[in-house]
């Protein structure tokens, strides 16, 4: 199996990416991305010839164990040092209210 240039383009299109400068440089990087992915999509197909009947299917991984710490409340006063470092128009008001002032981005018609 392989990929073609225009599967690269379509791919770009569908995950929204976009391939920028002038169009010999956009060319340019599409033939590069097509021949990074033909040769990630031959190592698998490498990889799948690979007889593993003989190895169980590994569930869990032993003789591991979860590091565990207390469930104890930690009061922290975080507020002022995530506040310092907004920026933008209503910062101060952020600031004041102890809140983030975002865009709205969803519109209900």
């Amino acid at each position: 199996m392989s990929i073609t240039n225009q599967g690269i383009k379509r791919i770009a299109e569908l995950s929204k990416l976009s391939f920028k400068d002038s169009p010999q440089k956009s060319q340019d990087q599409i033939s590069n991305f097509t021949k990074e992915f033909n040769s990630i999509i031959k190592m698998v197909d490498t990889l799948k010839k690979v007889d593993t009947s003989h190895i169980d299917p590994l569930e869990f991984a032993p003789n591991t164990q979860a590091t565990l710490r207390p469930d104890a409340v930690m009061e922290e006063e975080l507020q002022k040092e995530l506040f310092s470092n907004y920026q933008g128009v209503d910062s101060d008001l952020a600031k004041k209210l102890q809140c983030f002032i975002v865009p709205k981005v969803i519109e209900i018609e």
